[in-house]
């Protein structure tokens, strides 16, 4: 999936996401006026209700579309260092509304002890000229120091719960976060695309998890050992193997040995400091220099205790690609053909 295609997915997310959140807050702020609308007649009405719907569309304009921003970024970052869970995204997602009711809701407060017999319409420091204001331009301004915290709250309230029963709202959020990170929502179908249009490679990977799988169950058998070594984080002093349940034990060979080199050389060299178990191997594109783990060692390379470890690795992940797609250094390619008998 390219980053165009990211793109065209994005827009409609963003602005149903907006919309959203648009539409709630202008109702919200909008409501905080009615008991005070309905105090008022003839032209005192008819011009401060106009002045309080163009504030709420102005308000709901320009606060949510700033929060939503910070928000996505937030989201977008601690997602490319560890996926947020359900849970954190559901709470990103509704960070926007809560700000700007936290922010909204305290004006509010504060305005209720303004002695609005002080209160004047703004006037800039700038303007050479003395404008005199007229009657109603003051009632307007004063009228709106006098918006009504009980009635903001009921409406904010409801417009939480709407918020919270539409699962959209959610989703649309996390689409920008995926798009933001390069991460495809479609991470099944990606795997299945790739392993159906290299099934000649395919074979090669599963005939040398066949190759490789026989030796292990000789000289390791299950009653012998109480773990199974997946793969090494190995190189440059940051030396760990890792094994069942995504645990990390500090690992150390000798001289002349490595990896590659035990267990009749199951371990593939594939990128700097990463060697991965050949049975776990689904596919191989040389061309492409990508390597398409299987999903249970994913599965474990998701639960990775040690976080250096678990960032070292997952900065192998191929950009733009779904889990289980990484790198091959393009140095180890010769190495990996002769290995694989690729040549």
């Amino acid at each position: 999936m390219t980053n165009h295609k990211n793109t065209k997915k994005v827009w409609p997310s963003f602005i149903i996401y907006f919309s959203t959140t648009f539409v709630v807050t202008t109702v919200c702020s909008f409501c905080a006026y009615i008991p005070l609308l309905r105090t008022l007649s003839g032209e005192p009405y008819d011009q401060f209700l106009a002045d309080r719907i163009r504030w709420a569309l102005f308000s709901s304009a320009t606060f949510p579309s700033f929060f939503t921003l910070i928000a996505v970024l937030i989201a977008s970052a601690r997602h490319k260092v560890r996926p947020l869970n359900n849970s954190r995204l559901f709470l990103c997602s509704l960070g926007p509304y809560i700000t700007y009711c936290i922010l909204f809701g305290y004006l509010f407060f504060s305005q209720q002890h303004i002695d609005l017999d002080s209160v004047k319409p703004f006037v800039s420091p700038y303007d050479p000229s003395e404008r005199i204001f007229s009657e109603m331009e003051i009632a307007l301004v004063k009228l709106s120091y006098q918006g009504d915290l009980n009635y903001y709250l009921y409406a904010i309230s409801i417009g939480f719960l709407l918020l919270i029963l539409y699962t959209g709202y959610r989703k649309h959020f996390f689409v920008m976060v995926q798009s933001s990170t390069n991460t495809p929502t479609s991470n099944r179908r990606e795997n299945t695309n790739s392993i159906d249009s290299n099934k000649e490679l395919l074979h090669e990977a599963e005939k040398l998890a066949n190759t490789f799988a026989k030796p292990i169950a000789k000289d390791t058998p299950k009653t012998a050992v109480n773990f199974e070594m997946y793969a090494f984080i190995y190189g440059e002093g940051f030396d760990y193997v890792i094994i069942n349940g995504g645990h990390t034990i500090p690992m150390v060979f000798d001289d002349n040995e490595g990896p590659a080199t035990i267990l009749n050389g199951i371990y593939l060299h594939i990128n700097n400091l990463l060697y991965i178990r050949c049975d776990h191997v689904m596919l191989i594109d040389v061309k492409k220099k990508i390597v398409v783990i299987s999903p249970l060692l994913q599965a474990i390379f998701d639960r990775i205790n040690k976080e250096s470890v678990k960032k070292k690795l997952f900065s192998y992940q191929v950009p733009g690609q779904s889990k289980g797609h990484y790198a091959i250094a393009p140095q180890l390619i010769p190495e990996i053909k002769k290995k694989l008998k690729m040549e």
